[in-house]
Order: structure tokens, then sequence, then C-alpha cells
């Protein structure tokens, strides 16, 4: 797969850099670090379980036999 960037040279240098002092990746890792934590996050604050549970429930009937359920060890 092929990317085009518009100044690959400047990716060749960085990592050229890391691999010679990986703390002169630190600068650019902080600064995504930072960045991460300052995005307001597109997920909601508590997952919406109902919808799973459904879901799961219905793929658990669709595919449920007694015959398919699983033998217990001993003692169990």
């Amino acid at each position: 797969m092929s990317i085009r960037l518009e100044n690959p040279e400047e990716y060749h240098r960085f990592g050229e850099q890391v691999a010679a002092d990986a703390m002169a990746a630190l600068p650019l890792l902080q600064h995504y670090e930072s960045a991460f934590d300052e995005t307001r996050s597109a997920l909601p604050e508590q997952p919406d379980e109902a919808p799973v549970e459904a879901w799961l429930r219905r793929v658990r009937a669709h595919h449920y036999t007694p015959d398919s359920t699983p033998a217990r060890a001993p003692g169990r």
C-alpha cells in the first residue's frame, strides 16, 4: 500500500531521530497525549446496554438448541 505524504522526508528524519534516541519522540507523544485528554469524546458517559442485551438474547434464542449445550466438567 502506498501512502502519499506532503513531505515524506520529514517522516524519515523523525524516524531516524527516534531510532537513534527514543526520547526524541517524547515531545510529540506528550503533545498528542494532551490533545487526547482535552478532546471531548463522541461516546456517551454511560453505555446504552439495553439494545446490546436485547440483541444478545435474540442471538442466543436463535442459536440455542438443548443438544448444543456444552458438557460440564465433573465437580462443577
